[in-house]
């Protein structure tokens, strides 16, 4: 029992890993469509939802 927990926490381990990388190239993907920063479209997003800005 104990190996199928270590089995899947490098399961877990390797899927996490392999969705960052998935969201840094469609990421890069979608810089490139918009022409601009996803970042900065979520830090306004942020700033406008607690500066209580409906958006």
């Amino acid at each position: 029992m104990p190996s199928r927990k270590i089995i899947l926490k490098v399961n877990i381990k390797l899927i996490r890993k392999h969705l960052s990388t998935e969201l840094k190239k469609d990421k890069k993907m979608y810089e490139m469509i918009e022409g601009r920063n996803i970042d900065e479209d979520i830090r306004n997003t942020q700033a406008g939802k607690s500066a209580g800005v409906a958006g």
